[in-house]
């Protein structure tokens, strides 16, 4: 049976630019590390335990929950960019 999928969404900084992050994995420990793979190395568990939250958010509306980290980078009327 294959593990279930959790989402999460929080604020990111990029290019010393604040951006809006989402993260679909398995557990919060794989959400810090996929995280971390895309180069946001300060990701810790304390920030996403405390600072993110455990919802898909409105920005991801017709996307599907599969693993991976999404961004919205300018507007937040944009679609977010998936980055892995």
């Amino acid at each position: 049976m294959p593990k279930k999928l959790k989402v999460w969404n929080g604020r990111l900084v990029y290019f010393k630019k604040w951006k809006h992050g989402y993260v679909c994995a398995h557990s919060q420990k794989h959400a810090v590390e996929l995280l971390q793979q895309t180069g946001y190395k300060c990701m810790s568990m304390s920030e996403i335990r405390n600072y993110w939250s455990d919802c898909w958010g409105n920005s991801m509306d017709g996307i599907t929950p599969e693993v991976g980290v999404w961004v919205v980078t300018d507007s937040p009327n944009e679609k977010p960019t998936r980055l892995i």
